[in-house]
Parts: C-alpha cells; sequence; structure tokens
C-alpha cells in the first residue's frame, strides 16, 4: 500500500569537495516510486536548490522501504548520503538508507 505524503526537506550540505561541485540532489531507494537507481540513471526525483546548499523537495510519494539522498546522480562517494534518523538528524556520507 502506498500513501502519498507531502512534505518538504530541507538537506543542508556542508560538504567541502576538493575538486568537485554538487550539482543535484534527489531522494532514492525502495521507499520510492523508482527505487535504487543504477549508474549512469538519472535520478526521477530531483530536489531543486537556488544555492546549492539547502535542497527542497515537495510532493512526493513514498511508500515501505529505505531511502537516501544521492547528489550528481552517482553512487560515487561523497555523493550518496543515509542516516538513522528521518526526518530530522544529519545525513552521513555512504550511510545505511533511511527505513532500514
Amino acid at each position: 500500500m502506498m500513501k502519498k505524503i507531502t512534505f518538504i526537506i530541507v538537506c543542508c550540505l556542508a560538504i567541502n569537495f576538493v575538486n568537485a561541485q554538487l550539482t543535484s540532489v534527489a531522494l532514492v531507494g525502495s521507499g520510492t516510486e523508482q527505487g535504487w537507481p543504477v549508474d549512469p540513471q538519472t535520478d526521477a526525483h530531483q530536489m531543486t536548490s537556488t544555492d546549492n546548499v539547502n535542497w527542497t523537495i515537495a510532493n512526493i510519494a513514498l511508500k515501505g522501504g529505505a531511502i537516501k539522498f544521492r547528489g550528481n546522480n552517482s553512487w560515487a562517494l561523497p555523493y550518496n548520503w543515509g542516516g538513522a534518523t528521518f526526518p530530522t538528524g544529519s545525513a552521513i556520507v555512504d550511510g545505511a538508507g533511511i527505513g532500514q
């Protein structure tokens, strides 16, 4: 059974990259309609940002399962984040899927 959940997530990512730039963040995982993407798949649930620091998504349908944040449509580190708490807390680089 899928529930339509309307929410806004603001994900503040204060990560310093030496020669890389975060250009996109998406919500991915078995808890989304898309599931777990494979590279070089473009993620369906892209978040928006006006400053590449604060990322927002609204009106996304979630179902039971785990989710993660994925940057630049890539699993390469440091571009995927998970964690133990949702919707609060800090995302951890290469952390477990949220909701597992």
